[in-house]
């Protein structure tokens, strides 16, 4: 199965999960910029030409050194990124949290709870499909992510 297959099997189910949640393709790269453009046809092959080029990278990732230029450029994000909303009674209490069926004290009351309050929670999801292994930037990123608070999963072929 190729990787784009196994997200259009897999981001449905997470929508229909996670309805107040939305995801972005995230794709990383390199483009060039110039001042002029010259189209040039030689041999019938057209090239375009720009005056003082210089690349501009995009995508979201840990910046990385990309050549001895000394430029960075993303690398480690995942396939998708975007939020998953959470109310802060998930946060506090867990996802599985039920607040009218458990017998803590501390519990709010979820008709009016002061917990209700919805947040957005940076989501990081990255395709791979069998026999493939996640970068050590990915795993960079991923762990990062997860440090700071965020959903970061890897969806694996057979998990689907």
């Amino acid at each position: 199965m190729r990787e784009s297959n196994l997200a259009k099997t897999y981001l449905p189910k997470w929508q229909a999960k996670n309805p107040g949640g939305r995801l972005f393709r995230n794709n990383t790269g390199m483009a060039w910029q110039g001042k002029k453009i010259l189209h040039k046809i030689v041999e019938g092959v057209k090239y375009v030409i720009l005056s003082f080029p210089k690349p501009i990278f995009y995508g979201i990732g840990i910046m990385k050194k990309s050549n001895k230029k000394g430029r960075k450029h993303p690398v480690g994000g995942g396939d998708y990124i975007g939020w998953t909303e959470k109310t802060l009674c998930d946060l506090i209490y867990g996802d599985n949290y039920n607040c009218n069926n458990n017998d803590d004290s501390r519990a709010p009351n979820c008709a009016n709870c002061r917990y209700l309050k919805k947040i957005a929670v940076f989501t990081n999801l990255e395709f791979k499909t069998l026999g493939v292994k996640e970068s050590p930037d990915q795993i960079k990123f991923r762990k990062l992510v997860e440090k700071s608070g965020g959903i970061a999963k890897v969806i694996r072929e057979n998990e689907t």
